[in-house]
């Protein structure tokens, strides 16, 4: 029940998010890149940190060594929870310091 109420918490900061940068800029292509940052890249991590984790025997198209070892999902999902609030701390900040 609490990892179901995490997701949805997760979801719902992410559209709060587009929401407040829509109302404060009114600049639908910033809310666009937003909303793509999401899905990229801290939803992902916090929604299946099971699967990302379990990825193995890839390079990421770069040369070098191949991970070879499970990635722990509780680490993969706290940095999706750092990543879901970066954006929000940048704007807050900027909030305040424009005031």
């Amino acid at each position: 029940m609490l990892i179901k109420l995490r997701r949805v918490f997760a979801v719902l900061l992410s559209l709060l998010s587009c929401l407040l940068v829509y109302v404060g800029t009114e600049d639908f292509e910033a809310v666009y890149w937003l909303l793509a940052y999401y899905l990229a890249i801290p939803l992902p991590l916090i929604l299946i940190p099971d699967v990302l984790g379990n990825i193995t025997g890839t390079t990421f198209g770069r040369p070098g060594p191949i991970v070879n070892k499970k990635s722990p999902s509780a680490v993969l999902e706290l940095l999706g929870w750092f990543f879901l609030f970066f954006p929000l701390a940048i704007f807050f900040v900027e909030i305040l310091i424009l005031s």
